[in-house]
């Protein structure tokens, strides 16, 4: 077999930049969205304009600039007024369309912000408009509006607690849903009486409307989910604030009600799309590509002793090495913080990965995070292959003790091994890509 020398992370990048082209929201959004004459076509449905209709174009997510410079394209003038919350103020600003930077991922006075003008905006619809909603992963953190009785300290602490506790993004939403007036169909009820079309990124397994940025334009599902059970669950219920648990209670004591009204929603793209950019540009560079799934999950520690495993598993069944073999995963994984180290979860699935095929210098792996910042990092990622545990240890570097402190970051940073993209304005989850030769 060919080994995978330092020239593999040049081969695994190249996948990844294939990727993020592939799911640039931009594209995405044109490639969904039309405007023909008074005709506005959504996913293949077209919806009738009147001549005095407008058009407003609000959302948010870490995917909204660029969602919504791909809308105001396609409208091509016929854009009335929009409010979009980001992640950050770009450069370039976006004609008839105000940013307001949100927090992630933790909500800042800017997110409330962001809702408050949002609102504001929603309230002059009338029954002849079109609101276009853009939804992207993040949005449950860039656009709020609590409930009576929270503040912005104790929605930060309680976001804070959600996110180290190990619970997966559609059981933070769940619970986030319930503190929030936008989330969970909020915002579609401060769009009547105008008529509503969501186009959404997904950043979830399973691409659940309800779970992407917490479903602010979905009917909900009666009754509410059991909010309290996920506090149950991983044992965070006396960590929260008194005025969350009066909240959760009150709430999850009634059913949710059905919003009559008109709205449709649109998949513009999700980690399955990234995925089959991933799997298409690898057989150009002559692997034979595998999708294993777009549904992993669990702990990160765990995926990557399970990845690792797979990819040896491929390795011992090659065929002499005749074909080149690149598998692809993708999902969200999660980390339980028990450490003091700096990390995110696809740097700490990479550093449990190399601990599993230390020895297997045929073997390469790049985790990605298609929003490039893996948790509180400027990383989108990692590199690993069967010489990284060798080369840590000649350094001084212990990758026992860097999983033990969830210290991935420190410890790839070290090696000179980490994926550093810069915020990419996409995000549809993260991807595994591991190269056998």
């Amino acid at each position: 077999m060919a080994r995978v020398q330092d020239d593999y992370r040049i081969v695994l990048r190249a996948i990844g930049m294939a990727v993020l082209e592939a799911i640039d929201p931009r594209a995405l959004v044109k490639r969904t969205l039309a405007l023909r004459g008074n005709t506005l076509v959504a996913g293949g449905e077209t919806f009738e304009l009147a001549h005095d209709s407008r058009i407003y174009i609000v959302g948010a997510g870490k995917a909204a600039f660029k969602m919504a410079r791909g809308a105001i394209e396609v409208l091509r003038g016929r854009l009335f007024r929009g409010v979009v919350a980001v992640p950050e103020n770009p450069a370039e600003h976006l004609a008839g369309v105000e940013l307001v930077q949100g927090g992630h991922p933790l909500p800042s006075q800017g997110s409330i912000l962001a809702g408050e003008k949002i609102s504001a905006l929603l309230k002059h619809t009338r029954q002849q408009d079109f609101v276009i909603a853009l939804i992207s992963g993040g949005g449950s953190t860039l656009m709020e509006l609590p409930r009576e009785g929270l503040d912005l300290q104790t929605l930060q602490k309680t976001n804070a607690i959600l996110l180290n506790s190990g619970a997966s993004i559609e059981e933070i939403n769940n619970v986030r849903t319930v503190l929030s007036k936008l989330k969970g169909g909020g915002l579609l009820k401060m769009i009547l009486p105008a008529k509503c079309i969501s186009l959404i990124l997904s950043d979830v397994i399973g691409n659940s409307f309800e779970a992407i940025a917490s479903g602010p334009t979905i009917h909900p599902s009666p009754p509410i989910k059991n909010a309290l059970g996920v506090l149950e669950t991983y044992q965070i219920k006396d960590e929260l604030p008194r005025a969350v648990l009066r909240i959760l209670r009150a709430v999850e004591s009634k059913s949710r009600v059905q919003i009559g009204h008109p709205a449709a929603h649109f998949l513009i793209g999700s980690v399955h799309t990234a995925a089959k950019a991933a799997a298409s540009y690898a057989q150009e560079l002559g692997f034979q590509p595998f999708i294993v799934t777009t549904s992993l999950k669990g702990e990160s520690r765990k995926a990557g002793t399970l990845v690792g495993a797979l990819a040896k598993s491929v390795a011992g069944n090659m065929d002499g090495g005749k074909k080149h073999v690149c598998l692809i995963l993708g999902g969200e994984t999660t980390v339980k913080i028990v450490g003091s180290g700096c990390g995110g979860r696809a740097q700490e699935l990479a550093l449990a990965f190399a601990v599993e095929i230390e020895g297997y210098d045929h073997i390469g792996l790049m985790t990605l995070a298609t929003d490039g910042v893996d948790g509180p990092t400027p990383a989108a990622g990692a590199f690993a292959n069967g010489n990284t545990i060798h080369k840590a240890r000649a350094k001084g570097i212990n990758p026992f003790e860097a999983l033990q402190e969830n210290d991935s970051y420190t410890f790839f940073r070290g090696l000179g091994d980490l994926l550093v993209t810069g915020p990419s304005g996409t995000n549809v989850s993260d991807l595994v890509i591991c190269i056998i030769t």
